[in-house]
């Protein structure tokens, strides 16, 4: 079964919002790959969701289905530095996504899945595709 992990803002379009993250959101949790994630995602998608979202009806619910998907995740809970860090930063031009590139190059998930130019400007990185929501989707063969 393929290894998949997602960029934060694919985790909270997903939380918040019908489409095909939630879609994909879903199809992890029943099973239909195995979703890896990593504690810097989870902490960014809190952080993120608590200031832009403080309001939001949803807001309960949305928690409530991000800790189900810590659940029923591969979790890796590791803080990545020294060599790894150094050779994440060649790959993407924000340093902060750095930490999420350290965490591809360790863990290898088969599919990365984000919506943000700096990692779709790469097929790969080590040996993870990065791909956009509908091509992981079609790939999975979730969905319409």
């Amino acid at each position: 079964m393929l290894r998949v992990a997602l960029d934060t803002n694919i985790v909270i379009s997903g939380l918040f919002f019908r489409g095909n993250e939630r879609e994909l959101l879903i199809a992890g949790l029943t099973g239909k790959y195995i979703l890896v994630m990593s504690r810097d995602i989870i902490e960014e998608t809190k952080a993120i969701v608590k200031r832009k979202f403080a309001g939001s009806e949803h807001l309960e619910h949305a928690m409530i289905f991000l800790a189900d998907m810590v659940s029923a995740s591969e979790f890796h809970d590791e803080k990545y530095s020294g060599n790894l860090m150094e050779s994440a930063k060649h790959y993407i031009r924000d340093s902060k996504d750095a930490v999420h590139v350290a965490f591809m190059l360790a863990v290898e998930p088969d599919i990365f899945v984000s919506g943000d130019g700096d990692f779709l400007e790469h097929a790969t990185i080590g040996c993870t595709k990065i791909m956009t929501t509908k091509k992981a989707m079609k790939s999975l063969e979730i969905g319409r």
